[in-house]
């Protein structure tokens, strides 16, 4: 009709060139914020983590003044039956 037998661009190929240029900018401003939140992710997760050590090495700090007492009473005890 008119002289144009066929379109000269196939319709599917601009469509599917902006969906591809739109995935790169989404990329493009997604990928700050998603490195940003990795980043401080790592940083919480090993703060956890010295965070854990600390609290297991002040229950063994505590746990440890309990065992002596607990041993000198029970040699006291064995003391005084052995006399």
């Amino acid at each position: 009709m008119f002289g144009l037998k066929e379109a000269s661009t196939k319709v599917y190929k601009p469509i599917f060139s902006a969906f591809v240029v739109g995935l790169v900018i989404a990329t493009i401003l997604l990928f700050p914020a998603w490195a940003k939140a990795r980043i401080q992710l790592r940083r919480m997760t090993k703060s956890l983590q010295e965070s854990e050590a600390d609290l297991e090495r002040v229950r063994m700090a505590r746990r440890k003044p309990e065992h002596s007492v607990r041993e000198a009473g029970l040699r006291e005890s064995q003391e005084v039956v052995d006399d």
